[in-house]
């Protein structure tokens, strides 16, 4: 069972329970969970995204396009660069166990690995129905979303990648630590003034970086 929320505006959604994993792309001023586990979060968050009472909570950057997201973001009162998704608080961290309730994705495990475009979703569907178990509601859901030209690939995100800077993180598995000290070892702090191109300056060195394979912070 799949639920899609679109065009909403100044809204509170809640949810029954999942059986399985809960997979969230968002992009948001404050994002905060209460009571949930064995949840996927893909956020861009003006603030520390907030967890209290949960476990085995997976964040990773929020990688999205579609024409006109820019200027939803700006309609926000959003950034696209200010995408903090690795920086969370946990009110309840369990000192007193070895449990984890907060890790990060590996950053070669991007969005589109998890979240199926409507394309994708309709291609997924039609096989389905080729092995007789399709479903006919989904499929006649996803066909005036097939127009939408939605990407969940880096290559095409509004937001600029970042891997995050949560290097001691006691809650981080040690995989995920060494993968991020990894990649810092040769860093650097690149400032862009205020001025009227700057943002397109700043677009135009983060699409330098992806393409050279360096990383963006």
């Amino acid at each position: 069972m799949t639920i899609t929320i679109d065009d909403c505006s100044d809204c509170t959604i809640v949810t029954g329970p999942v059986k399985t994993w809960c997979i969230i792309a968002t992009a948001c001023q404050q994002f905060r969970s209460r009571d949930c586990h064995d949840t996927l979060v893909y956020v861009a968050c003006s603030t520390e995204p907030i967890i209290e009472s949960c476990t085995n909570f997976t964040f990773g950057p929020y990688q999205c396009s579609y024409p006109g997201l820019e200027d939803h973001f700006a309609a926000s009162g959003l950034s696209i660069f200010n995408c903090n998704w690795y920086d969370i608080y946990d009110f309840t961290p369990d000192e007193n166990t070895d449990a984890v309730h907060i890790s990060l994705l590996k950053t070669t495990d991007s969005i589109d690995n998890h979240i199926l475009t409507p394309q994708k979703a309709l291609e997924h569907e039609v096989e389905n129905s080729k092995l007789e178990n399709g479903d006919d509601d989904s499929m006649s859901l996803l066909q005036p979303l097939m127009s939408i030209p939605l990407s969940f690939s880096t290559d095409n995100s509004v937001v600029p990648f970042t891997i995050g800077n949560k290097l001691s993180n006691s809650t981080l598995s040690q995989s995920t630590n060494q993968i991020i000290e990894k990649q810092f070892n040769k860093s650097a702090l690149i400032t862009i003034f205020p001025h009227e191109s700057a943002i397109q300056s700043a677009k135009i060195i983060c699409d330098y970086l992806r393409k050279t394979n360096s990383v963006s912070t």
